[in-house]
């Protein structure tokens, strides 16, 4: 009889009230602002500033290679944490507006899924520095039998267009992700806290403010933003979830 009545009790507990989840919660996203703070500072101190020459970039990238090994494998690491985070938030919200909580979820799933897609770019960059070292030491840039400034036009070209499609998956990621979390944080408004549910409400139009400014000008900073943005609500998050999971019972 009380097996039977242990069974009925934990059906009616909602999964998002466990303390396993909020730590993981939690932990998903306090790992993924640590991350992110980590790869900040390989980048600034590992990788440094862009050269100015298009040409530096080929020049440069064999020794800045491990750096940008670190750095892209990291932010992978960031993307699937914030994959885990925002779809158990968006379980929090389907308790509360069942539509609203799946769109956001899906939103989110979209828009982290086109992040991940385009977060290793030293893949693409890698073959055409291969090809320029080859070049190099083939002597076919320095030596006067071949025109060394179609091989280096040719080079850059290559390299650029390989930049923009990494940055028009990012561009294009953002703006689902942020609607997933404006949607999400909609949802769960009355669920988990009007603050925290106006963070992510304010998170999520941020993000599309900043999508919406980067396809108008791609050289401004408004993806950079809308990033720091989530990194900021990753962190509270974090903070919030593992609060919450060290108060609820085991």
């Amino acid at each position: 009889m009380s097996n039977s009545a242990d069974t009925k009790n934990a059906a009616l507990v909602s999964p998002s009230d466990s303390r396993s989840f909020s730590i993981a919660v939690g932990i998903s996203g306090l790992s993924s602002a640590i991350l992110f703070v980590v790869v900040s500072l390989i980048v600034a101190f590992g990788v440094g500033p862009d050269p100015t020459e298009l040409i530096a970039w080929l020049e440069r990238f064999p020794d800045i290679f491990p750096f940008r090994v670190a750095e892209n494998g990291l932010y992978l690491i960031v993307l699937m944490l914030w994959l885990g985070m925002f779809l158990s938030l968006g379980e929090i919200a389907r308790e509360s507006h069942p539509v609203l909580g799946k769109l956001g979820s899906g939103f989110a799933l979209a828009g982290v899924s086109i992040l991940i897609a385009g977060s290793l770019p030293h893949i693409g960059t890698f073959p055409i520095s291969n090809i320029y070292e080859d070049l190099e030491l083939a002597g076919a840039i320095t030596s006067g039998t071949v025109d060394p400034r179609l091989n280096i036009a040719s080079l850059t070209y290559m390299w650029q267009s390989q930049w923009g499609v990494f940055d028009a998956l990012l561009f294009a990621g953002i703006a689902p992700l942020g609607v997933g979390i404006f949607f999400i944080g909609i949802s769960a408004y009355s669920a988990i806290g009007r603050g925290y549910g106006s963070l992510l409400i304010a998170t999520g139009v941020l993000s599309l403010a900043g999508s919406a400014g980067a396809i108008i000008d791609p050289q401004g900073l408004f993806v950079a933003a809308s990033i720091l943005s989530i990194v900021l609500l990753s962190f509270i998050s974090g903070i919030r979830f593992l609060r919450r999971g060290a108060r609820a019972n085991p």
